[in-house]
């Protein structure tokens, strides 16, 4: 952590007698009791004296849904996987397959739809999240059969990929939108009638009349 903000300050040196690391974090992402709430890294100057470089950790089983987002930390939403990794790998009961079918289906989506309605993150973004959260649920749980048996695999498959396909869909709709705004200002700017525009277009003048009070 110490050289990467060495290198970062080196990167972004505004003063050649000034170096401004950045503030660091290190985030456990697997369940870690004994790990403490801040690793310390002394540096000793020689006759300069001994400095302690301090990183807080943070122990990212242990947040709350609520907590991960007020971190600004949907980034790492698909790792919420990793919370029912040990009782899974211990026993496959009931109670635990529902128990990851739900988290999947319900916490993980829902954060992921809730953090893109709110412009937290672009609908691009949320597809990302997704897929990698369906690469991520592959990796940890495909190895275990009775995951597949009780179709825990297939919901959580028909819950990702679907909203997958949705979010690909408004984000390909918002993005024709957007071109036709473009092509509109540029026929209009040509001289073009809003009326001979929204012929070459194809758009009716509802929304044309739309671009132009935008």
């Amino acid at each position: 952590i110490l050289e990467y903000g060495f290198n970062h300050a080196i990167k972004k040196q505004k003063d050649e007698a000034v170096l401004e690391f950045p503030e660091p974090i290190l985030i456990c992402l697997y369940e870690a009791k004994a790990v403490p709430a801040e690793k310390t890294l002394e540096i000793r100057f020689g006759n300069q004296g001994v400095y302690h470089y301090k990183v807080p950790v943070i122990k990212y089983l242990a947040l709350s849904q609520e907590e991960l987002h007020q971190k600004n930390m949907i980034i790492l939403i698909p790792f919420q996987l990793l919370k029912l990794r040990k009782e899974i790998e211990k026993e496959r009961t009931e109670e635990n397959l529902k128990a990851l079918k739900y988290l999947v289906t319900h916490d993980i989506i829902n954060s992921i739809a809730m953090n893109v309605e709110a412009g937290n993150i672009t609908p691009t973004d949320g597809r990302k999240l997704k897929s990698l959260t369906l690469q991520l649920y592959h990796h940890i749980y495909d190895k275990y059969q009775e995951v597949a048996d009780e179709g825990v695999s297939e919901a959580v498959e028909e819950a990702l990929i679907l909203d997958i396909d949705i979010i690909e869909l408004e984000h390909k709709k918002e993005m024709k939108k957007k071109q036709e705004e473009v092509d509109a200002l540029k026929l209009l700017l040509q001289g073009k009638s809003p009326e001979e525009a929204a012929e070459i277009l194809h758009i009716s003048m509802e929304r044309m009349e739309e671009i132009m009070k935008s």
